[in-house]
């Protein structure tokens, strides 16, 4: 054989016809040090494959996915290389080394694997490549990035759906460490579309959508996230259910839908001194509620942002500049927004504030029913109390 040349899994007795277990066989050809070859076909494995050395290469034909995911019978796939398994497994680890990559493969997780991809279980390697991967079905993480620093993803697919159209995948891209990219990636019918570990990391052109919790948990302390070009749809956009610190949270150019969620975007446990951004795109709600909550202590901004008539509620702190609407420009703020800090607030509802809200002196209050001398009211006395308003 010509040094160097790749090899082919079908010399080592790999079984595209998805009849034998071929584990041992693409292992052994994985074993051999080369880039390995996966023609078309459906290969079994009951046991995870793994790389072995770094800058190990393992591709296929094509990793069209569409047959996957519309029968139970992996065998059913045609006109791609797929890797399939009917055992609670990870499918393919990349055994902790540098510069791997994986191209035009499927992995059918049949509903029962648990992992599909892992790569940076332990250590922090780095600069590895996914190309082209197709991920469906699997139970648990489907594609695990873990620890990998410095790695990027081109066209990975996850669909986290069964053959019977049933949620089976709790997290589509688990995001570790710091700095990995993500392009054009597609992940679908996912508890959680992406689940955040990682300090940093960038989307670009990339689809989230059909997610029956959120698109986005984040799971941790994360640095600097953006998100440029996205399609995020009919979950909530951004959770976590503990406090965690969000550095900064970039939206730019994404398409933010809503059709059924509590909260288009809820922040409610993220840590104090937090801030997320829109800049540009549009906020797009069909149905459900069209609420952006922001509790205390968090800054959201939003510049540039089309949006129809979303509504913002908690106690942080919300800035909009030249938002734009279907018709005319307008910007729905809280209930309370704070001028200088603590200093005064500008406050809003309906009855009159006296006796019933509490502000400090100089905060100003409009009362949405009010009439003639009842609509504007100016805090006066009392630093803390619900005293002091006077109609003006």
């Amino acid at each position: 054989m010509i040094t160097g040349a790749y090899v082919n899994a079908l010399d080592y007795g790999a079984d595209p016809t998805g009849s034998s277990d071929s584990q041992a066989a693409i292992q052994s050809a994985l074993n051999s040090g080369g880039n390995v070859f996966l023609p078309k076909g459906n290969y079994k494995i009951n046991s995870t494959l793994s790389f072995v050395n770094a800058n190990q290469v393992l591709f296929g034909e094509s990793f069209a996915g569409i047959n996957v995911i519309t029968s139970g019978n992996p065998l059913s796939a045609t006109n791609l290389s797929q890797i399939f398994t009917s055992s609670a497994i990870t499918m393919f680890t990349h055994g902790n080394l540098q510069g791997v990559q994986i191209e035009n493969i499927a992995f059918n997780g049949n509903a029962v694997a648990t992992a599909g991809v892992s790569l940076g279980t332990s250590g922090q390697p780095f600069n590895i490549t996914l190309r082209n991967v197709f991920v469906n079905a699997i139970n648990g993480i489907a594609l695990n990035t873990g620890n990998c620093v410095d790695s990027n993803f081109y066209s990975v697919i996850v669909n986290g759906y069964n053959a019977s159209s049933t949620v089976v995948t709790t997290d589509g891209i688990l995001v570790g460490s710091t700095n990995n990219n993500f392009y054009g990636c597609w992940v679908e019918g996912c508890t959680n579309g992406i689940y955040a570990v990682g300090t940093i990391a960038h989307f670009f052109g990339c689809t989230l959508s059909d997610a029956p919790y959120t698109n986005i948990k984040i799971g941790a302390n994360i640095a600097q996230y953006s998100f440029n070009g996205c399609y995020l749809e009919n979950a909530v956009v951004i959770y976590s259910n503990s406090s965690y610190s969000y550095g900064c949270v970039d939206f730019v150019n994404c398409f933010i839908e809503s059709s059924s969620t509590s909260n288009l975007i809820d922040l409610t446990n993220c840590a104090s001194g937090s801030q997320v951004n829109f800049i540009g795109g549009r906020f797009s709600e069909l149905s459900g509620s069209q609420n952006i909550y922001i509790p205390s202590g968090v800054s959201v901004n939003c510049i540039n942002v089309g949006q129809s008539t979303p509504t913002f509620s908690g106690a942080g702190t919300f800035t909009l500049l030249s938002n734009t609407s279907n018709s005319t420009a307008q910007a729905v703020f809280p209930a309370s927004v704070s001028v200088s800090g603590t200093v005064a607030k500008i406050l809003s509802g309906t009855g009159s504030p006296q006796g019933v809200v509490a502000a400090p002196v100089g905060s100003i209050f409009l009362r949405t029913d009010g009439g003639t001398s009842t609509t504007f009211y100016v805090k006066e006395t009392g630093t803390t109390t619900s005293s002091g308003w006077v109609a003006k």
